[in-house]
């Protein structure tokens, strides 16, 4: 019993949200249905209030004093605490989780780990499995509607980092219609000029890729609660900038660092500086968002320009 008291020091005492308390007279107080877990608790009579304190809100001093306020004794609030601990009819939530974890997501998340820890016999509230969750990292491949749905259902899980990248597709020959197989033409068809080919082992992005996921981002910004992160089509400052504006916490370069070496990065950064400063811009978080969909005075015009700018930009073919 000792070693328990020890452990619920600095911890967040609440009662296990599958065990429903059940008075089975004005002394005696059942704690959970199933006789495998319940725990019953005499000499209750005026302590009723206690039970209420423990819902993971506040550390066992707080509970404590909180008891003391209703007219219950420190020892007896203290006694009971470590009778439901050591029956396992109690949740020992750690503060640090407690305090690094958004009520928001604890609140969504409450159900779903309080069952995970009642199955698993675990008594720290689903500390245990949130952890695991945020110190996992899932790549999500693919920036259409599919691919962000499975990225905001895992960031709503509690996923710690969820990063969406969007695929590179291989060019097509100008000219070649959509799904067409590459390099086949039909029969007695008249030749059509190529793109010229890639003598890289790995099909690289072009800056025009930067259109669907800076576009994605704009309309996500401020709408789910995980970070943002930009990639594909950035290769110089500007692109860079267009995603911070549009919303994203962080840009991925890759193809320009690999065309150019990755000494090229300071030639962006310090082109991002200069930028910044020519529009009296004072840090990356007064800009961020600026120009997403969700500061547009009328949101449905900001997809109608996207969907008009891409159409004005869209290369003629040869005639």
């Amino acid at each position: 019993m000792s070693e328990r008291l020890v452990t619920l020091v600095g911890m967040r005492p609440a009662l296990k949200p599958g065990l429903l308390p059940v008075w089975r007279n004005r002394d005696t107080v059942q704690v959970g249905i199933d006789p495998r877990r319940a725990v019953a608790l005499t000499g209750m009579r005026g302590a009723a209030a206690l039970l209420g304190l423990l819902d993971g809100s506040r550390d066992r001093a707080q509970v404590l004093a909180a008891a003391d306020d209703l007219g219950i004794p420190s020892a007896a609030a203290d006694r009971v605490i470590s009778l439901l601990a050591a029956g396992g009819a109690l949740h020992d939530f750690p503060a640090s989780t407690y305090q690094m974890l958004p009520q928001e997501l604890r609140a969504r998340l409450a159900p779903e780990l309080a069952t995970a820890a009642l199955a698993h016999g675990d008594a720290d509230g689903g500390a245990r499995i949130l952890a695991r969750r945020q110190g996992a990292c899932v790549r999500v491949h693919g920036v259409g509607r599919v691919g962000l749905s499975v990225a905001s259902l895992l960031t709503a899980a509690g996923i710690g980092l969820v990063v969406s990248a969007g695929q590179v597709p291989a060019e097509p020959a100008r000219g070649q219609a959509p799904g067409e197989p590459a390099g086949g033409q039909a029969p007695n068809a008249p030749a059509r000029p190529a793109w010229p080919a890639s003598s890289a082992a790995i099909p690289l992005s072009h800056p025009g890729d930067l259109r669907l996921p800076m576009r994605w981002i704009a309309m996500l910004y401020g709408r789910i609660g995980a970070s943002l992160a930009a990639t594909s089509g950035i290769h110089r400052a500007t692109d860079a900038l267009k995603m911070l504006m549009a919303g994203a916490d962080v840009t991925n370069l890759c193809s320009v660092l690999l065309r150019r070496g990755i000494e090229h990065i300071r030639v962006i950064e310090r082109e991002m500086r200069e930028w910044m400063e020519e529009h009296e811009y004072e840090s990356v978080e007064q800009l961020k968002g600026s120009m997403s969909q969700k500061n547009c005075p009328d949101p449905s015009a900001f997809e109608r320009a996207q969907y008009m700018r891409a159409l004005e930009t869209y290369p003629a073919e040869d005639v």
